[in-house]
C-alpha cells in the first residue's frame, strides 16, 4: 500500500478538539539494518512496533524508498505479529542488526478522510503527521487545519540517529548495543 504523509515540527500542541479523537497510545519502535543491503542508500526501513493503549498490539513494518512528490510517498507493508521477542530473534539470526529504539506518545484524530497524529517523541520533540490516501488529500487537510509549522522531511529514525551522533550510513560500523 502507498503511504502519503507530511510531518510537521510543532512548537505546541494545536487544538484539535473539534475533530474525532481516535485514541492515545505509547509506541516503541525498534529499527533494523539489513545485513547485506545498505538502507541508507536504498532509503528503506524495517521496524517492529509495540503499541500500548487499552490493549497491546505488535506490528512489523517495511517502508520502501521515498518517491518524488509534494508530500512523502512510499510503499508501506505492515501486519500484526504475535511476539516482538520471537520476531527480533528471527531477524537477528538472519543477520539484521537493531540500530535504534524510538519511543513516542501518539494521539490520533480523524480529520475528514485523513489520519492526523500528534507525536511526542522522546529526545526529538513534538510533531504532527497527516496521512491520507492521496497527495492532494494530505495537502488539503494541512491547509484546512491551518497549522503554521515547519515541514520535517526526515524520518524519526534519521532524526534519532542524528540526535545521537550517527547517520544511517555509519550504523553498520558502530551499533549501540543499548539501542
Amino acid at each position: 500500500m502507498k503511504e502519503f504523509e507530511v510531518k510537521l515540527r510543532l512548537a505546541s500542541i494545536p487544538d484539535l478538539s473539534r475533530y474525532e479523537f481516535l485514541g492515545e497510545a505509547e509506541e516503541e519502535d525498534v529499527y533494523f539494518q539489513h545485513p547485506c543491503r545498505d538502507f541508507s542508500k536504498t532509503d528503506e526501513a524495517l521496524r517492529i512496533r509495540i503499541r500500548k493503549s487499552s490493549r497491546e498490539e505488535i506490528l512489523i513494518t517495511y517502508k520502501g524508498p521515498r518517491e518524488p512528490g509534494r508530500v512523502k510517498i512510499r510503499e508501506e507493508i505492515e501486519f500484526p505479529i504475535p511476539s516482538r521477542e520471537e520476531a527480533e530473534k528471527i531477524l537477528i539470526k538472519l543477520g539484521f542488526k537493531p540500530v535504534a529504539r524510538i519511543k513516542k506518545r501518539r494521539r490520533a484524530y480523524r480529520v475528514g478522510n485523513a489520519y492526523v497524529t500528534i507525536d511526542e517523541v522522546e529526545d526529538l520533540g513534538l510533531f504532527m503527521e497527516i496521512e491520507a490516501s492521496s497527495e492532494e488529500e494530505v495537502i488539503n487537510t494541512r491547509r484546512s487545519l491551518g497549522v503554521e509549522a515547519e515541514e520535517e522531511k526526515r524520518t524519526y529514525l534519521e532524526l534519532f540517529l542524528l540526535h545521537h551522533g550517527h547517520t544511517l550510513r555509519d550504523v553498520d560500523e558502530e551499533v549501540d548495543e543499548s539501542y
